[in-house]
Order: C-alpha cells, then sequence, then structure tokens
C-alpha cells in the first residue's frame, strides 16, 4: 500500500500555453494530451505508457516545460536490454550510474526511458531514492520531478516478478497512456503537415504541401514504428522531392507496403512498384559532407513484407564485401535515418560518441550542419 502523498502541488501554469501544439484531433489524444496538462500541474510521478515512437519523450518534455520546475534540468536516462549485458573490454555503458543521474536532475526533472529494462539493482536504488523523497517537504531546488516511460505491459511484468511491485506503485501515481499513430488516423494528415513545416524549416527546401493522394497513403498505413515512423517517412520525402508539393512518387517504401494501394497510373516512377514492391530499390537520403569521396545515398532493398532493409553483403560479382564497406554504409544510413543526431546514432549502434566520430572520419563522413 503507498502512502498518501500530502501538500499542495498545483501550480500557476495549469493553462500554459507548450501543449497547443501537441496535435490532437481524435478523442484518444485529446484525452492523452489533458492528462499530461493536468501532471504539469501536479508534482506527482508519471508514467507514460504506449508503443515506441509514440511520443512519450516529447510529451515528457512538454511536462517539465510546463511545471514549476521548468526552470531546472531535464536530465534524460534511457535503459535498454544490452546495458544490462556483459560487454566486451573496451567498451563503456552511455548512462552514468542512477543516483548520478538523480543528483543532477535536482531542481528538475528526472525522465527515466524504458523503465521495464532497468537491472533489480537500478529497480532498488529508484525505489529508496523515491522513498526517501517527501513530498511538499524539500525545498524546491532539492527536489527530483520523476517521469517515467514503458513501452512494455508492467502490470504484467509485475505478475511475472520481472518488475519490482512497490516501485510499480510509485511510478505508476498519474499514468497516461498514449494511443498508436493507426488509431489515430485523424490525427496524420495533421502531423504530416506539421513535420513537413519543421523539416522545411529545417533544411530550407521549398516543399510547400503534401498532395491529397500522399495524404490518404499516410493515412491507410498502419506505422507500426509510429510518429517517428511518419517523421522519418516524410524527411525522406522531402530529400527526394523536386518540386512544391509532396507525391506518391515521394513515399516509394510506404506505396510498396500496402498491396491494395493502387495509385493512378504514371503516378509512380515504376509502373511495375505495385506489382513487385520487394525488388525495388530505393535510394535513401545520406547526410555527409558535400566534399567527402564517399558522398552518395545507400542503395536498400526491402527484405521482407514488413518494409525492414538491409546493407547488401555482396558486389555486384558475387562476392562478400569487405567489413569496413559495410560499416561505412550502415553509418551512412544511420546519420540519414536519424537526421545527423550523433548522441541517438551511437546510441543505436551501441558504441561511444567519440567511436562514432572516429569512424566517420575514417570512411570520410562528415556531419551535415544546417
Amino acid at each position: 500500500m503507498v502512502e498518501p502523498l500530502e501538500g499542495d502541488f498545483r501550480h500557476e501554469h495549469h493553462d500554459a500555453p507548450e501543449f497547443a501544439d501537441i496535435v490532437a484531433v481524435t478523442l484518444e489524444m485529446q484525452r492523452a494530451r489533458t492528462l499530461a496538462q493536468r501532471a504539469a500541474d501536479l508534482d506527482l510521478p508519471v508514467l507514460l505508457e504506449g508503443e515506441p515512437g509514440t511520443g512519450k519523450r516529447l510529451i515528457a518534455r512538454h511536462i517539465h516545460n510546463a511545471s514549476i520546475q521548468s526552470s531546472g534540468p531535464f536530465r534524460v536516462q534511457r535503459f535498454s536490454a544490452s546495458e544490462n549485458e556483459p560487454r566486451p573490454a573496451g567498451t563503456r555503458r552511455e548512462t552514468i550510474p542512477l543516483d548520478k543521474a538523480w543528483t543532477e536532475a535536482r531542481g528538475g526533472t528526472l525522465f527515466l526511458d524504458n523503465v521495464t529494462e532497468m537491472s533489480i539493482d537500478e529497480q532498488n536504488t529508484l525505489k529508496t531514492l523515491l522513498q526517501h523523497q517527501t513530498p511538499g517537504a524539500s525545498p524546491l531546488s532539492e527536489r527530483v520531478r520523476l517521469l517515467c516511460a514503458s513501452s512494455r505491459n508492467l502490470v504484467e511484468m509485475v505478475k511475472n516478478g520481472q518488475f519490482d511491485e512497490r516501485l510499480y506503485y510509485l511510478i505508476s501515481v498519474f499514468p497516461i497512456w498514449l494511443p498508436p499513430l493507426r488509431s489515430r488516423t485523424d490525427d496524420i494528415p495533421v502531423l504530416a503537415k506539421t513535420i513537413l513545416s519543421q523539416i522545411v524549416a529545417e533544411f530550407g527546401k521549398p516543399v510547400e504541401t503534401i498532395h491529397p493522394q500522399a495524404q490518404q497513403l499516410l493515412r491507410n498505413y498502419s506505422w507500426p514504428g509510429n510518429v517517428r515512423q511518419l517523421e522519418n517517412a516524410i524527411f525522406r520525402a522531402v530529400a527526394l522531392a523536386e518540386g512544391y508539393e509532396l507525391t506518391l512518387k515521394e513515399f516509394p517504401q510506404i506505396t510498396a507496403q500496402i498491396p491494395e494501394y493502387r495509385p493512378p497510373q504514371g503516378e509512380l516512377p515504376d509502373n511495375n512498384l505495385v506489382d513487385q514492391p520487394f525488388r525495388q530499390k530505393y535510394e535513401g537520403p545520406a547526410m555527409v559532407g558535400g566534399s567527402a569521396p564517399s558522398d552518395r545515398a545507400v542503395s536498400l532493398t526491402p527484405i521482407d513484407s514488413n518494409g525492414r532493409v538491409g546493407v547488401p553483403a555482396t558486389n555486384e560479382d558475387g562476392e562478400f564485401r569487405r567489413l569496413e564497406e559495410i560499416e561505412a554504409d550502415i553509418i551512412r544510413l544511420a546519420l540519414g535515418h536519424y537526421r545527423g543526431h550523433i548522441t541517438e546514432i551511437a546510441r543505436r549502434l551501441g558504441i561511444g560518441r567519440s567511436t562514432l566520430y572516429r569512424k566517420m572520419r575514417e570512411f570520410g563522413l562528415t556531419q551535415r550542419h544546417n
């Protein structure tokens, strides 16, 4: 049984404008946005639940910005399964100890992403930290606002003994569920236009609109990667665009994954694309320096019905490529996929930032500065 929380946790930011830019046409997302806005007014632990890519970190940032702790730090700590496994000599963990992250977040917010991958020791540490913090008793400069995110069913994990029951009740005082994009069909056109405007502002490419047929295509797709995948799809479309409007031609990877979708004749660069979707090659954008000898896009081929792509292991003669060539293609692909965000790329590839920078220099890859 969790002890009742005492004190007045409301503050003057109740109607903070930070939430106005969260797209919420559907009732499910409107409810999530309303709960997030209310959560900002309360000095309570919040648990954000939802599939990967649904925007949990974005919501956490909005809660922090609209809270009384907004002038303090916003510290992000992400856990992954690989962090709890033995590591080869010479490699290092990208995250810092939990108690140190807690200390760095004092006076602000600590956002723990993917809490289901916390080790038993980390769960015990967090439980101790929360139990030693008395709501309303400590000065604001000493307090830590805790926000957690989970992509898995924590209740089932508690039942199976995979997650500490006491800790679950401590972090889930105010739960918020973010719906997957496939259940937010009415949000997709608005989201797509919002993302398009942000990308165009960042890269200065003169793309103004999305053709109605392309909008319908985006609505018809299931988006297993949710909003994050939609962002990547529009980013690639802008990179491919030659005019002022995104059409079906700019979304070849999406059209290839919807067999029942039959665009009008001539809308796609290859009319056989729909009939033979998984033999078509696509050129993906690579964020590399203009003077680098490797300044080219990586040729990608879908390898299954989910549209996953792979870097080729053999050359045109059928011989295996050198490992450094494959590694260079993977890094080049990651640079484009994650839009040059070095920290995210290093984390996804399981290497340190310094190692990534060294390999980029070796392969002649440079970060594109806008």
